[in-house]
């Protein structure tokens, strides 16, 4: 009989365990990290990815789910009737009754979190594929991203680097072009610019470059005179590897042809807002789009 109530308890400990670890599993895959510490933020992103629209990465999804199912089926398995007598047990109690209650609703609350994650993410993922129409205002319902922005760490046409670190309590308003482009690019910077002179004077405008290979951080004074760059409008460059970095963070698709150095690619924005999340990501937008996004972007 000892025995047997040993078995038990050893049952609920590891069980205790389980659903702690699981819980907190959970909470790291999807919880807004854009304000906490960083080394919890790299965490969540080296366990999970770090996907623009909150969710988990494929691989993240894969070590989210088989971890806890793994331990599920090792439950149902080896210890199904120990944690069924246990169960038994706490059910005559009133301490082991209060104790099921808030291991229910503890569950509960964070599924109901996480399926709201969820939705949010596929919401925005939507949103994120939806070209603006010319001339209609932005909807109020487009939805509003929490992740972490990607980190910059490129340099300036001052010489100055750019982190989120020191973008802190401001707006940034960020998009990508390269100064030998003759297609998008052109436009792209034209209606930045026009939506910057609307603009609050904390908003930072940054370009960063498609073409690192010839758009040089020594270039970047000439470009940013060429593209006539205004106060706190910047060109961003750096080492070919970081710009690719940053690019690939932001999810920027692109092409580049190799004889020509042509770079295809999409008219992308992205909002910042002062905490240093992504909060909106937008393909083509009018002026006064950019501009609302602003806007919305300065409400917590």
């Amino acid at each position: 009989m000892s025995l047997h109530r040993h078995s038990v308890r050893i049952a609920v400990a590891l069980f205790a365990l389980w659903w702690s670890v699981t819980m907190g599993w959970c909470w790291l895959a999807f919880a807004d990290l854009a304000a906490a510490p960083a080394w919890l933020a790299r965490t969540q992103a080296i366990c999970f990815g770090s996907s623009l629209d909150g969710l988990p990465e494929p691989f993240g999804w894969i070590a989210l789910v088989v971890g806890p199912a793994g331990m599920v089926i090792a439950f149902v398995v080896i210890f199904r009737h120990d944690m069924q007598l246990a169960l038994a047990r706490l059910r005559v109690t009133v301490l082991g009754t209060v104790a099921i209650v808030v291991v229910v609703a503890a569950t509960v609350a964070e599924g109901a979190f996480v399926v709201g994650r969820i939705e949010d993410g596929l919401a925005l993922r939507q949103a994120e594929r939806t070209i603006p129409v010319a001339g209609e205002p932005m909807p109020e319902g487009w939805p509003r991203g929490s992740g972490r922005a990607p980190e910059l760490g490129l340099l300036d046409q001052h010489g100055t680097e750019v982190t989120l670190a020191s973008l802190r309590g401001k707006i940034a308003v960020v998009t990508f072009a390269f100064a030998h482009c003759q297609t998008i690019c052109p436009t792209l910077v034209a209606r930045i610019k026009g939506a910057a002179a609307d603009l609050p004077e904390d908003v930072e405008v940054l370009i960063v470059t498609l073409d690192p290979w010839r758009d040089t951080p020594a270039a970047l004074p000439a470009i940013a005179q060429e593209w006539r760059l205004g106060l706190r409008q910047r060109a961003l460059s750096g080492p070919v590897d970081e710009v690719n970095r940053v690019l690939d963070a932001f999810s920027v698709a692109r092409g580049r042809n190799p004889q020509t150095g042509e770079v295809a690619h999409p008219a992308m924005v992205a909002i910042l807002d002062a905490d240093g999340r992504l909060a909106y990501r937008m393909t083509g937008p009018a002026i006064d789009w950019v501009g609302e996004a602003v806007a919305r972007a300065r409400v917590p």
